[in-house]
């Protein structure tokens, strides 16, 4: 496929009836299609997670997470392993921790002070 050029030019008088003299503006070339194509990278970012939540949930994979808060369960210490659908957002994921295991993100703020 050959590239394509469009010459765009500004004709005035050329639309009534008597045109004596044309104006021109200097032609602009404008590229319109091209047979190049250009490999492009897909660079994935790392995210930098913010939320105190992930102190106590570790992703098992792109949709799911789990709490590894330990609990006595049976006389016996192990972790909590509840998981939720990650869908982006870590409400539910602070509703567990505040609800289930009593910690919230001003317990958070209190150790750190």
């Amino acid at each position: 496929m050959s590239d394509e050029f469009l010459e765009y030019r500004d004709i005035e008088g050329s639309q009534s009836g008597s045109s004596i003299q044309q104006s021109f503006a200097p032609s602009t070339l404008i590229f319109k299609r091209s047979s190049i194509s250009i490999p492009t990278r897909h660079i994935k970012k790392l995210k930098i997670e913010k939320s105190y939540v992930w102190k106590y949930f570790k992703k098992m994979d792109d949709e799911k997470v789990y709490c590894i808060v330990p609990i006595i369960k049976h006389e016996k210490e192990k972790l909590c392993e509840i998981s939720y659908k990650f869908t982006g957002s870590t409400s539910n994921l602070k509703y567990h921790l505040n609800i289930i295991h009593n910690i919230s993100e001003n317990d958070e703020v209190n150790k750190v002070i």
